[in-house]
């Protein structure tokens, strides 16, 4: 990885989220060449089976929250990195007023990508894989062509954003202290 975090504090994440929306996002192209999100049932995708990193299935109804951000990343790109630890810190700070992540590795070595990358950022909310069907678009999520993309569902399991690449910093803020 060539940015590294130190520290566990919000601050320093946040700086270099905001300073990572200065980059181009990693896209990949659809069938046809557009890259876009073709985004379906926001109820079939809170019932949407994954396999959960460490064993075992979850769906998005599994989880009694208030907020629920699931972003869709991969180990290698720089700018999940980035992501993926600002979520971290919010998810450790505002577990107890019902903000929930869940991380979706696109990653095609699944548990030899995913495992180091977990422990380093030490990633305490559940972390599943993109099945074939979600890495083909044949899901309700849709075409995921660029990393981060992130669906924002609020408590009632309603789609309340997404973003297709990183979520800026100001949002995230505002999520957890007006959004849930």
């Amino acid at each position: 990885m060539a940015v590294k975090i130190r520290g566990n504090t919000l601050i320093t994440a946040i700086a270099l989220f905001a300073a990572m929306t200065l980059f181009t996002c990693a896209t990949t192209p659809g069938r046809d060449g557009q890259t876009r999100l073709d985004i379906q049932d926001s109820k079939a995708m809170l019932r949407w089976q994954f396999e959960r990193y460490g064993g075992g299935a979850l769906a998005l109804t599994d989880l009694p929250s208030k907020l629920i951000v699931v972003t869709f990343f991969t180990t290698w790109s720089d700018t999940c990195f980035i992501q993926i630890k600002a979520l971290s810190n919010l998810f450790d700070r505002d577990l107890k007023k019902g903000f929930m992540v869940v991380g979706v590795a696109m990653d095609l070595e699944g548990e030899d990508a995913v495992d180091p990358f977990v422990r380093q950022l030490k990633i305490r909310f559940p972390v599943v894989y993109a099945d074939k069907d979600i890495l083909d678009g044949n899901s309700p999520f849709g075409r995921v062509t660029t990393v981060p993309t992130s669906f924002v569902f609020s408590g009632d399991g309603s789609l309340l954003k997404v973003y297709e690449k990183i979520i800026p910093a100001s949002e995230l803020e505002r999520f957890t202290e007006t959004g849930f």
